[in-house]
């Protein structure tokens, strides 16, 4: 559709609406409707959607009866807000939140079991570790109270700062 057409597409249907032969069109859209036919078979079946569109519409206002309202009020009402809770306790989520417990169960019980039995048992210290243990350095306390009363004494709070 050229331009000339589309800018004013609106007034063009309206327009094709009441009079089917472009008569009520400015004389710039009417010479171009009558010499360029894609774009008069474009508006003509844009027409034709308007009116079939048109047609559809009902025929008076449809009105609910007063009943209806009061029962969507009731059941909004007595429905209440969804909890995250209530995902957990449908059928289908419950159950496979069963049977991914159960394959965990299973799978940790065979690992657990599958294990070698000595590597269960408790480690007894050889004679060796413990002599090595008793014979640790023990610290002179006598020989760090005395560098600690050395720094003490040479401590000058200008070299601090």
């Amino acid at each position: 559709m050229h331009q000339v057409v589309s800018e004013r597409l609106e007034d063009v249907l309206r327009s094709f609406a009441s009079n089917p032969q472009f008569a009520s069109l400015s004389p710039q859209i009417r010479m171009h409707l009558d010499g360029c036919e894609p774009c008069r078979n474009e508006v003509q079946v844009m027409a034709e959607m308007n009116l079939l569109f048109a047609n559809l519409r009902a025929p008076e206002e449809i009105v609910a009866p007063a009943s209806f309202a009061v029962k969507v009020l009731d059941s909004v009402g007595t429905r209440g807000a969804a909890s995250i809770w209530t995902f957990l306790f449908e059928p289908l989520f419950a159950r496979r939140v069963a049977f991914a417990s159960l394959v965990f169960l299973a799978l940790l019980g065979g690992v657990l079991m599958s294990g070698d039995e000595n590597e269960y048992q408790h480690f007894e210290p050889s004679v060796e570790s413990i002599i090595a243990e008793q014979n640790e350095v023990i610290p002179d306390i006598d020989h760090d109270r005395d560098v600690i009363l050395v720094n003490l004494a040479h401590y000058n709070q200008d070299d601090w700062q």
